[in-house]
């Protein structure tokens, strides 16, 4: 017989009935920082209220540890998923080829 481990689904608190708020504490002490620290002159959206912490396949994790389905990737996200071990070797080679740092 198959020893088989059970991996908890990102939204097992849904079947178990525990209420989670988002964002989670850690997700809204980063969060007012950032408010009270980033300009208004910004390029992407913040309506998402989560800080996430590393983000692998089609999962996101927040720093609370929370996992999330992202649906709201850009296409080579949606298609490859993040950290594609294919592609992020050659994404980290052409950073360090190419990334301008001025020197002040």
């Amino acid at each position: 017989m198959k020893d088989f481990t059970v991996i908890p689904s990102p939204a097992q608190h849904l079947l178990l009935g525990e209420e989670r708020t988002v964002p989670g504490s850690l997700s809204k002490k980063y969060l007012d920082r950032q408010e009270q620290r980033e300009s208004n002159a910004r390029s992407y959206p913040r309506r998402i209220p989560i800080a996430i912490r590393e983000a692998k396949g089609i999962y996101v994790t927040d720093v609370d540890g929370r996992q999330y389905f992202d649906c709201l990737s850009g296409a080579g996200t949606l298609s490859l998923g993040h950290n594609h071990p294919v592609v992020k070797p050659f994404v980290l080679c052409s950073i360090v080829a190419y990334l301008y740092i001025p020197s002040i």
